[in-house]
């Protein structure tokens, strides 16, 4: 019979993503792990920007406190994306000047991005936690 799902492309995807990294072996594995890490702290820096709108919701507003929690979310989220967008824009201006004449450049440029969106990423948490702790015990007196 024929089969429900064609797994011959994913096969193909594997075996091409197999070749193209075999060349690169230490500098692709450690430019996936980044990657996964960067992963990992964005979604814990999400959480954590979350929590700071839901906090500047309820102490800016008496009465719409989800509607200005979502717009300190975004308004947070476009700071955030600015900051991150020139440190990217930076880091591969300088990361294409230096490995212009290396064949690795883009996998080289791409873990570099990936380690500085991880330390950019852990300080807008800490950021964002702080403040959002800080503004919880002194502004709404919640431990």
């Amino acid at each position: 019979g024929e089969e429900f799902f064609n797994t011959a492309w994913l096969e193909n995807f594997f075996s091409i993503f197999k070749e193209y990294f075999s060349e690169f072996e230490s500098e692709g594995a450690i430019s996936i792990l980044m990657f996964v890490l960067s992963m990992v702290v964005s979604v814990i820096g999400n959480f954590c920007t979350i929590f700071l709108a839901v906090t500047l919701g309820a102490i800016i507003s008496k009465k719409h406190k989800v509607l200005v929690a979502i717009a300190a979310y975004y308004a947070i989220n476009t700071v955030v994306s600015i900051i991150t967008g020139v440190v990217n824009v930076l880091l591969t201006a300088v990361g294409v000047t230096v490995y212009s004449e290396e064949v690795t450049s883009a996998i080289s440029v791409f873990g570099s991005t990936m380690s500085v969106n991880v330390v950019v990423s852990l300080c807008i948490s800490a950021i964002c936690f702080f403040l959002c702790s800080h503004l919880m015990k002194n502004k709404l007196n919640l431990p």
